[in-house]
């Protein structure tokens, strides 16, 4: 599913018929799903993983940010015998409209880097955004290699199959910078005069 049609299908799945430009902050069950991928080293194991909103999942490839049901984007793996786990990161008030805009800023078409703008780094910022917490640290290890890719040239290219070509658009790029940024908006929201009965866009 497109992901321009994110909006239209957090509103149909909680019962909101405005579709895409309805203003929706409902409270939402978030999970992660994280499946190894690559060879399994002695220190190092690889991951694939995505968000999942009350059932609809969101990952991003370079084909871009999708949408499925359940743990769609894993089943190659599933397929390959690995497999997957999902990880609850609670209850949580999410504006759909919110988190698109969010999601499709920092996330743009053809910025996809399979080491330092990969699906962990998508699924850490949506969950930093809809939940406040980071991804954990063991399914973040490729990206945190990033800074040294020269050093760990084997293992980034053992896990892609030799196919690892660093993409510019990716460049400065980090996922900690995004969160702090985060914050400082909640600050500003939290600081600036609320209508009453309003809230936080989230």
């Amino acid at each position: 599913m497109p992901f321009v049609l994110l909006g239209q299908a957090l509103a149909s799945m909680n019962g909101n018929k405005e579709g895409f430009n309805a203003p929706l902050s409902t409270m939402c069950r978030v999970q992660i799903a994280v499946t190894p991928i690559g060879p399994k080293l002695p220190t190092f194991q690889a991951y694939h993983s995505s968000i999942i909103i009350d059932g609809v999942e969101f990952s991003w490839s370079a084909q871009g940010i999708s949408t499925n049901n359940g743990t769609a984007s894993h089943h190659m793996l599933n397929m390959r015998g690995r497999h997957t786990t999902v990880l609850e990161a609670g209850a949580h008030v999410v504006d759909a409209a919110a988190f698109t805009r969010k999601m499709d800023w920092y996330f743009q078409m053809g910025t996809y880097d399979w080491l330092k703008k990969n699906c962990n780094a998508f699924t850490d910022v949506a969950l930093y955004c809809v939940a406040g917490q980071r991804m954990p640290t063991k399914y973040r290890r490729l990206e945190r290699i990033a800074d040294s890719a020269d050093k760990y040239t084997h293992v980034v290219q053992a896990i892609s199959g030799g196919n690892y070509r660093p993409n510019p658009r990716a460049y400065g790029f980090d996922a900690a910078a995004v969160a702090r940024e985060l914050d400082r908006e909640r600050s500003l929201l939290l600081a600036a005069p609320q209508w009453m009965g309003a809230g936080l866009r989230f």
